[in-house]
């Protein structure tokens, strides 16, 4: 795989402007956030997670690493909503201590929690109570169905969650 692009850090100006330089954003289900790499805090960490507010253009951190008093260096990419806009989640990584995992934020609590196990990746919700992550099953990689309530896995499909291609 290719390696993570790198984003210039932009500080100041509107959640808008900085988006413009970001690659990978997930939009809250009504619109008003935006989930995304970057913003305001790497001014002081060296990789972060953001949530904008498009009214206000106000942002929160919701994952850091490294920097800002923080050992930690890892990222945390591909953000995904939940359906009524109450949680997000997203892969995250931390070097030499957590392997890559999923995490998921309660928007009004701030609590976090991992979801699934060690190596998922690419989540995204089917519901309140489910989602789907690419896994390991049998030696390869597969779709999974995740139980967010009890924590189960069910093999769902054979391969990884399919990347955008050009028409022919």
């Amino acid at each position: 795989m290719p390696p993570e692009p790198v984003v210039a850090a932009k500080t100041g100006g509107s959640v808008k402007e900085r988006l413009r330089v970001d690659d990978a954003v997930a939009w809250s289900p009504d619109g008003s956030k935006v989930a995304f790499r970057g913003g305001d805090c790497e001014s002081v960490y060296d990789s972060c997670l953001s949530v904008g507010d498009v009214a206000s253009g106000g942002e929160r951190t919701v994952a850091a690493y490294g920097g800002g008093g923080l050992e930690n260096a890892g990222f945390a990419v591909v953000p995904s909503w939940r359906g009524d806009g109450g949680r997000l989640a997203w892969t995250a990584y931390e070097r030499g201590k957590r392997a890559l995992h999923v995490v998921e934020y309660d928007t009004v609590s701030g609590v976090r929690r991992d979801v699934g196990v060690a190596q998922d990746r690419e989540f995204a919700y089917l519901d309140e109570s489910r989602g789907v992550v690419t896994g390991s099953f049998k030696g390869g990689s597969w779709v999974m169905i995740v139980d967010l309530d009890g924590g189960g896995r069910v093999a769902f499909h054979r391969g990884s969650q399919p990347s955008v291609q050009p028409g022919k």
